[in-house]
């Protein structure tokens, strides 16, 4: 199987997964999506995954859909993941939405990272011995 059958068969199972979705767990997530500013995606997760169980909703890029987990195992996957090409598109993000995980994500980076065009990139160094 090569990957994208792989991708095709995971999203297929996903889309499924949210199908059998409670209407107290469709709530749940429109209550996330009003307080993070980011819709609901066909292929995101309306749940959390259980691999994810034990990481808060504060700790994930997009929290609506469980996407780009941001905690200190997953923040550098994260900034790879997101920075693929095509990624904004295939996820069905606005740009706006784009922005506000891409800045979620940088800033659990402690000002290494930063957000710009789309794409999370290193912060440039400071010079030092400047003017004072």
């Amino acid at each position: 199987m090569d990957i994208r059958e792989f991708l095709t068969k995971m999203i297929k199972a996903e889309i499924k997964r949210n199908e059998r979705a409670t209407e107290e767990e469709r709530e749940r997530q429109e209550l996330r999506s009003k307080k993070f500013k980011i819709m609901p995606k066909k292929t995101g997760h309306i749940t959390k995954p259980s691999e994810y169980a034990d990481i808060p909703d504060e700790l994930f890029g997009d929290p609506v859909n469980y996407k780009y987990p941001i905690d200190p195992e997953h923040l550098i996957i994260a900034i790879r993941y997101f920075n693929h090409s095509k990624q904004r598109v295939a996820g069905g993000y606005t740009d706006k939405e784009w922005e506000i995980i891409g800045n979620r994500i940088a800033n659990r980076t402690n000002g290494k990272y930063i957000y710009k065009d789309g794409k999370i990139i290193r912060a440039e160094k400071r010079q030092e011995g400047g003017d004072k």
